[in-house]
């Protein structure tokens, strides 16, 4: 496992985890964020959007080793 750091409501979060495993299940099952549904799991119904940088994007199709690393 590798630890990947990012930004998560305005704080830094380090995680160690797989690079491959997709923000998704980072959010709700390592961290506890709820709010972002599991739905779909393909990218198809949306019920888990976020958003990143100020864009919305679909967690269950992104791999955390994929997220920029955080710069604060």
């Amino acid at each position: 496992m590798s630890q990947q750091t990012f930004i998560l409501n305005g704080k830094s979060i380090t995680v160690d985890v797989h690079d491959d495993v997709r923000v998704l299940w980072v959010l709700r099952d390592l961290l506890g964020v709820t709010g972002p549904k599991y739905g779909c799991g393909i990218n198809v119904c949306k019920a888990c959007t976020s958003h990143i940088n100020g864009r919305a994007f679909n967690p269950c199709s992104v791999r955390v080793g994929d997220l920029a690393p955080t710069t604060r």
